[in-house]
């Protein structure tokens, strides 16, 4: 449901007018560099959680609680 509501978003960034491009980049700023690395690598490259987590040199839980907050910090950002 995550990864759903993270596309979604993102989806928005590519269709919608220019006011919601600029407030999604706005959110995208509110991340970190590893954070805004997860997006690409989960959304552009398309790779599992564990890729990431390897990619990250961090646990599988890891990953997940990073994917968590991120998702968490962009909804708080974009409402």
């Amino acid at each position: 449901m995550d990864n759903e509501a993270l596309e979604g978003l993102l989806k928005v960034a590519d269709t919608v007018e220019f006011e919601w491009s600029e407030a999604v980049d706005e959110a995208f700023e509110q991340l970190t560099a590893a954070d805004r690395n997860l997006v690409h690598w989960l959304f552009v490259e398309g790779l599992s959680l564990s890729e990431c987590a390897k990619r990250a040199a961090i646990s599988l839980p890891g990953i997940k609680k990073r994917r968590q907050k991120m998702i968490a910090k962009l909804r708080e950002v974009m409402v």
